[in-house]
């Protein structure tokens, strides 16, 4: 893969290998794939629902070779197993294997099992075992898959598991019933039976908030799209089409698809707009002003975040008009405009109280952006307060990116290199990667600042196009010129006063690692 010039961690390169038998050859024919189609990024594997082996060289001899066998098996056991194989995307449990393949005599399945095994084209021949083949024989005979089979796949699944579990092991059967259920051309009864109802769980969005699940989320939309990701399947309504671009761009972007996230992302809030959706426009719109935000372009950032604001009153939505006040407040903060953000602050403050007496203050999210005002400002007693409190409701929902941003602003409040902050930080770091949103993750590795922190914190940013977090990557480690350059491209202004104290700390040769104070965040 590498040699393909395949990007992508080491990690990633060997799920993916893995994925694929470690197979010389289906991995030849992904990376090439990946490379020719996906801007050779190896995360975008998701998008291939087949690989497309009359596309490059070796599939179409991969592809003769399988046809051939196809030929020599013809009327025969073994070539009745393959096709039902074509069902699956990945191995077949017994049981469901005996759904879509016609019944054998036990001592011929077992004879065949062993000539497949032989011929290389399946992995095992115990019966009792998941049956899985090579994925270029199993996409060879997915064409040849029926409906009739994959709705009986569809409802084998769904009856696997109880309607709602707490666990991505625990959800397999689900995640397997969305796919069949899609195959089998019921993607309304998946989409809004099992996928919104029981992996979900409706707006509580169990699978990403309480399991941090992004990557395995962006796996099952596709199963929703005709290209991904801006042409779900044509029977959707426009407003369930509207709903599943936004949820593709949530999941890009917290799984650091930054640059492919733009395009659905304005797609969906565009789309909301022209149904006159004021509410989910305005949300549409401040997750475009938040993916402006973090790729750098404060100015486009703060544009979206005032439309949201505009549409956001339009819907009347009270949690709306307080949640894109917060939007806009962010937004202005990093363009140095703490006034105006600390009034949107306090006004979005008051909006909470009066919709949510439960919660006087600022929570979640909302509370960590003024949190991070607030110690900007040099307020770390407030921010101590606030975030103390706010940490035990976040305990209470188990939701992780709340108690991985409650544990960041406490960490930030402690002193320096006391216990507490210590603790905090370390809780932070632990809680963000486990929410599986890596631009908050880079907001704790960035805070932590220990060497490895902000090695992986540079290389995230990097790969990903983060251009705000390594602005703060290249002020921790005191890199003037990178820094001030990266500053004053993306107007984060938020960043002069720590811009002046390097450049002064330059001019009197200080070296970085004498400054005082922690990496800025």
């Amino acid at each position: 893969m590498r040699h393909l010039k395949v990007e992508g961690t080491d990690e990633e390169l060997q799920q993916a290998s893995r994925e694929y038998w470690n197979h010389a050859l289906a991995l030849t024919l992904l990376g090439t794939y990946l490379t020719d189609f996906c801007g050779a990024d190896i995360r975008r594997r998701v998008e291939i629902p087949k690989l497309a082996v009359e596309e490059v060289r070796e599939g179409a001899h991969a592809s003769r070779v399988i046809a051939a066998y196809e030929r020599v098996f013809a009327g025969k056991p073994e070539l009745a197993i393959l096709r039902a194989l074509g069902h699956f995307d990945r191995p077949a449990e017994p049981e469901a294997l005996k759904l879509v393949r016609p019944k054998i005599d036990y001592r011929q399945y077992q004879a065949a099992l062993k000539r497949l095994h032989a011929a290389r084209l399946i992995l095992t021949k115990d019966p009792a075992q998941p049956l899985d083949c090579h994925p270029l024989v199993r996409e060879h005979f997915a064409g040849q898959a029926t409906r009739e089979g994959h709705t009986r796949l569809y409802e084998h699944y769904k009856k696997q598991a109880p309607h709602q579990l707490d666990t991505l092991e625990g959800m397999s059967p689900l995640f397997h019933a969305v796919y069949h259920g899609c195959r089998a051309g019921q993607h309304q009864a998946a989409l809004a039976g099992v996928y919104y109802d029981r992996i979900l769980r409706g707006n509580e969005f169990y699978l990403t908030k309480k399991l941090g699940g992004f990557g395995t989320n962006l796996s099952l939309l596709a199963n929703f799209f005709e290209i991904p990701w801006t042409q779900p399947v044509a029977a959707f309504s426009p407003a369930d089409q509207a709903w599943l671009i936004n949820c593709v761009a949530v999941a890009l972007r917290a799984v650091g698809r930054l640059a492919d996230a733009v395009e659905p992302t304005q797609t969906g809030a565009e789309a909301r707009v022209k149904l006159e959706d004021w509410k989910n426009a305005a949300i549409a719109c401040g997750n475009l002003s938040e993916l402006h935000l973090t790729l750098g372009d404060i100015d486009a950032a703060v544009t979206a975040a005032r439309q949201s604001v505009d549409f956001a009153g339009q819907s009347g939505d009270g949690f709306q008009r307080m949640g894109k006040r917060v939007t806009l407040a962010g937004a202005l903060h990093q363009s140095g405009d703490s006034d105006e953000a600390t009034r949107l602050f306090t006004e979005a403050e008051r909006l909470q109280a009066e919709s949510q007496p439960e919660y006087p203050i600022l929570y979640s999210l909302q509370g960590y952006r003024y949190c991070d005002l607030l110690l900007d400002q040099g307020q770390s007693a407030e921010a101590l307060r606030r975030a103390s409190q706010t940490l035990r409701w976040a305990e209470v929902q188990r939701i992780l990116l709340d108690i991985g941003l409650d544990h960041l602003s406490l960490g930030r409040a402690h002193p320096a290199g006391s216990a507490e902050a210590t603790h905090h930080l370390d809780q932070a770091v632990e809680f963000l990667g486990r929410a599986g949103r890596l631009e908050f993750l880079l907001r704790g590795l960035l805070a932590r600042g220990l060497p490895h922190d902000l090695d992986e914190a540079f290389r995230i940013a990097t790969r990903s196009g983060m251009r705000l977090y390594l602005a703060d990557y290249h002020l921790a480690k005191g890199n003037l010129a990178e820094a001030e350059a990266l500053i004053n491209a993306t107007g984060y202004h938020r960043r002069d006063r720590e811009l002046a104290a390097l450049r002064a700390r330059v001019a009197i040769g200080t070296p970085p690692e004498r400054a005082e104070g922690r990496s800025p965040v």
